[in-house]
Formats: structure tokens, C-alpha cells, sequence
């Protein structure tokens, strides 16, 4: 069941079949409730009307037959019955049209004086019972003529199961076809409410198939992060194909020149190609090589990142600039507002520890790095005392700058930070500190 519309629909199945069948079985049982109720009430004007025509003495029962309530009760075996009993139990008086025996159930369970007992009878042949304790005063005495009886009607239920049965037979009907329907439409509402889903797993085969570059398209606000997700990966990995692309040209372009050297100081003869030299030209293409490859491997900006402390990272690299610039006694001050940047730790490590080196190594005695939370994303300063930039210093920050500048300025880290931060879509500015030295900004987003 590895469909996420096959689990929907059948999850949404099973709710409905409960739902239905519930919601079946309340109606019915309300239903019935009901109609129980109205025979019951039925049987109570039939007791009301018998009591209007019946009276009652010492030793006889007198029933006016021609005025009975119900003109079936002279008609045997008409399906509607009543049966008079005294307090002992004893039959006083039954209507013509009951020929058979009063049954057990309801004989045998008589209600106290003044209630009702309603009994669903369900025999061979079932019935509604009703029966009715009353008093029956008669002459002046009442103490003398007290008499308790037991007033007896029934009704044949035939036709009221029948009813029953037609009702069941409709309401589930009708509830399956209600369900089925419902069905249709779930499935067609699964149809659309998955269809950005289908639309988005066709756009990535498009994309593996090389026949599209980015997900596009309208998508509901729950696919929009990870629309945008996607976006920002593939938009990573062809800025990381560009930057590598990029790098080996200027690696190539960087190497004609020692490499120029090296065959010019082999022809010169035995007497030019000194070890020193050698060794020189050597060391020169090995730093092209680290600084184009530190370059290429630029992490730039990643969706998925893991937030870095920036307070840690900048207290190691400060200490260890400590050490190493140790006869200078530089002063490292350090106001780090902002907790945590979504970038990759090694990154930030280059950034700050390029932007640290060069200060300690340019400045006086005094260096500050100061961290906070701005609108464009998180805002790093790294200031200095020393003698600032050049006039021209600018030049170092241009795209594709040569290894053969890379001392120019501030030097080698300088350009690798402004590789960094344009794979991250940052800016990078170079300013005039507070101390009249050099500051460099750098602001990454997110």
C-alpha cells in the first residue's frame, strides 16, 4: 500500500462504512422506537374506549357490544383483542373476537393499580399487549363495592412488521446508494486535492530527464516549502557546477605562467634551472592549485543547512590568532548578537578566519568582530587599526580574479571570502573603521 491516494480513499472508506452503518442503525432503532410508542398509544384509547362502554357490578360484567370503539372486537379472530380480569386472576369478560388463550407473558404480568404495562409479543403469531390495573366503585359503600381488574387488549403486530421490514429494506437501500456515491465523490475529490502532487513528481522526472531546470507552477501553501526547497537545491548544485566550472578555467588560465617558467628555466640549460628556482615555481603552482580548489569547494547557500553557533567558532578562531601573532599583543574584542547563521561550518569558519587573519596581520594592535541580526539575514564586521585599503581595493572583489593578484591588497583570503559570499548570494563591502583602518562587512542571508 505504498499509494498515498490508495491509503486516503481507503481510510475515507472505512470513516464512511461507520458513519453509514451507525448512523442506519440509529434511524432504525429510532424509528421503531417511534412506531412502538404509537401502538402503544393506539392500544390506550382502544382501553379508554372499552371502559366508556363497560359496566361493571358484583356479579356480572355488562358490555354494550354495539357501542365497542373498535367494530373488530366482534369479529373473531380479527386480530384485535380484550380480555377483562378480577383481582384474582379470574376472566370476567372477553370480546367475541378473541377465541384463543390469554397468553402467558402478559397474564402472568399484571402492572399495580393505576399503570400501564405494554408487552411486544414475540410469538408464532406476535401481538402488542397493553394491560390495565384499575378500581371499579359501584353503589354507595365504596369500601363494600371496592373491586380491582385488569383490563386486557391486544393487537396482532402482523402488519406493523411487515411496515418494519419495507423501512429496513428502504433506509439501507438508500444508505448504500448514498454511500457508493459518496465514494465517487471522495474519489474525485482525492482526484483533485492530489493532482499538485502528481503535477510535482512529473516536473522532477522532467528535471532528472534533463528537460527542465526548476519546479514551476501555482502549488498549494503545503507544497510551497518544499517547492521552494527543491529550487533552492537545484539552483545550489548549477551554482556549484558553474563555481567548479569556473575554477579549472582559471586554474588552467593560472598555470601557463609557471608552468611557462618551468619549461623556460629546463631550456635555459643546467646553470639557470637551480633548485631554488625550481622549488619556487613549484610551491607557486601548489598554492594556485589549494586556493582554485578551496575556491570550487565553496558550500554556498543550502535550504536545508543546520543553523552554526557563531560565538564558538569566532572564540577559536580568535584564539588561535592569539598564538600565532603572539609578539604582537593584538587586543581581540568580540560582540556577537547574533546565536546561530544557516550556513556550512566550514564556510563560515574560511569567512571568519580569512577576514580575522587579514586584520590581525595588517593591524596595529586592535581587532574587533561584531555579529547581529539585520533584515537582509545576519550582519559580520570585522575591523582593524591599520593603514585600510588601497584605493583600488575593489579591483580584488571582481569576479574571476587571477591567482597572480591573489597578494594584492589584503591578499589571498580576501578573494576566497568574495567567492564565498557570492555563493550564498551575500554582500561583501570594504569600508573605513572607526580606527581609521580597514573593515570588511559581510552580510549573509537567511
Amino acid at each position: 500500500m505504498n499509494s498515498l491516494k490508495t491509503r486516503l480513499l481507503l481510510a475515507s472508506l472505512l470513516v464512511l462504512a461507520v458513519f453509514v452503518g451507525l448512523t442506519g442503525l440509529a434511524l432504525e432503532r429510532a424509528v421503531h422506537e417511534r412506531a412502538l410508542s404509537a401502538e402503544e398509544d393506539r392500544l390506550q384509547g382502544l382501553v379508554y374506549g372499552l371502559l366508556g362502554v363497560m359496566d361493571i357490578e358484583r356479579n356480572a360484567v355488562r358490555v354494550a357490544l354495539e357501542e365497542l370503539p373498535e367494530p373488530r372486537l366482534q369479529q373473531p379472530d380479527s386480530g384485535v383483542y380484550s380480555v377483562l380480569l378480577d383481582g384474582a386472576g379470574v376472566e370476567r369478560w372477553r370480546s367475541p373476537s378473541y377465541l384463543g388463550r390469554l397468553p402467558d407473558a402478559l397474564a402472568g404480568d399484571l402492572p399495580p393499580l393505576g399503570e400501564w404495562r405494554f408487552t411486544y409479543l414475540r410469538e408464532a403469531a406476535p401481538a402488542f399487549g397493553l394491560a390495565f390495573t384499575l378500581r371499579w366503585l359501584s353503589g354507595e359503600t365504596a369500601a363494600e363495592d371496592a373491586g380491582r381488574y385488569h383490563l386486557l387488549v391486544l393487537r396482532e403486530a402482523g402488519s406493523f412488521e411487515s411496515r418494519q421490514g419495507r423501512f429496513q429494506r428502504t433506509l439501507w437501500t438508500w444508505l448504500v446508494v448514498s454511500a457508493a456515491l459518496l465514494t465517487g465523490v471522495q474519489f474525485l475529490v482525492l482526484r483533485w486535492g492530489l493532482a499538485p502532487l502528481r503535477l510535482l513528481a512529473r516536473q522532477v522526472g522532467e528535471i532528472e530527464a534533463g528537460r527542465r531546470r526548476s519546479v514551476e507552477g501555482r502549488y498549494p501553501g503545503e507544497l510551497r516549502g518544499v517547492v521552494d526547497g527543491l529550487n533552492a537545491l537545484l539552483a545550489h548544485e548549477e551554482r556549484q557546477k558553474t563555481r567548479y566550472r569556473n575554477a579549472l578555467g582559471d586554474l588552467a588560465h593560472s598555470l601557463k605562467t609557471p608552468l611557462a617558467a618551468l619549461r623556460s628555466l629546463c631550456e635555459s640549460g643546467p646553470g639557470k634551472a637551480t633548485p631554488e628556482r625550481v622549488d619556487e615555481q613549484v610551491a607557486r603552482m601548489d598554492d594556485i592549485v589549494r586556493y582554485q580548489l578551496n575556491k570550487a569547494a565553496a558550500a554556498g547557500t543550502r535550504a536545508l543547512a543546520q543553523p552554526v553557533a557563531l560565538e564558538p567558532l569566532a572564540g577559536k578562531i580568535v584564539a588561535a590568532l592569539g598564538k600565532v601573532y603572539r609578539d604582537k599583543a593584538i587586543d581581540f574584542r568580540l560582540d556577537v548578537r547574533a546565536e546561530a547563521v544557516r550556513a556550512d561550518s566550514q564556510d563560515l569558519l574560511e569567512i571568519l578566519g580569512n577576514l580575522l587573519d587579514n586584520a590581525a596581520k595588517h593591524c596595529l594592535g586592535r581587532v574587533a568582530l561584531r555579529a547581529e541580526r539585520v533584515a537582509q539575514g545576519t550582519r559580520l564586521e570585522v575591523d582593524d587599526d591599520g593603514e585600510g585599503f588601497p584605493p583600488d581595493a575593489e579591483r580584488l572583489l571582481a569576479r574571476g580574479a587571477r591567482a597572480d593578484t591573489r597578494h594584492a591588497g589584503q591578499g589571498l583570503g580576501l578573494a576566497m571570502v568574495a567567492e564565498i559570499v557570492a555563493a550564498y548570494d551575500g554582500a561583501l563591502r570594504l569600508e573605513r573603521s572607526s580606527w581609521d583602518g580597514a573593515r570588511v562587512v559581510v552580510t549573509l542571508p537567511g
